[in-house]
């Protein structure tokens, strides 16, 4: 990829290959000729395993405790936001938007 494209970040609580909104707009931003990284979690699929690459899919356990899922969710979005730098921030749901709302302030 080249180094001159604008780069974005997606954020989404949920399985960013199962949701239509999610994959049409990274084949939208990349048909565009952005560099996109997508940030995703997943605790619903049986068997699923964590996924890392240009869409990363987290697997988070939501059987034992939501504290524990939330604290989770949080830590690994903050560390990746932290990790990636991008011109262009979309949280894709309500619950990622205070954190990369704050994190962009912040930045």
């Amino acid at each position: 990829m080249s180094q001159n494209k604008k780069s974005i970040i997606i954020t989404f609580l949920g399985n960013a290959n199962h949701d239509s909104r999610v994959v049409n707009l990274i084949d939208s931003l990349i048909d565009l000729e952005y560099n996109v990284k997508t940030i995703s979690f997943d605790w619903k699929t049986a068997n699923f395993n964590t996924q890392l690459g240009e869409t990363t899919i987290y697997k988070l356990d939501k059987s034992s405790s939501s504290l524990k899922f939330y604290l989770t969710f949080f830590f690994l979005l903050i560390r990746d936001l932290l990790k990636y730098k991008a011109s262009i921030y979309f949280a894709e749901d309500v619950y990622t938007l205070p954190v990369v709302y704050f994190f962009c302030k912040i930045k």
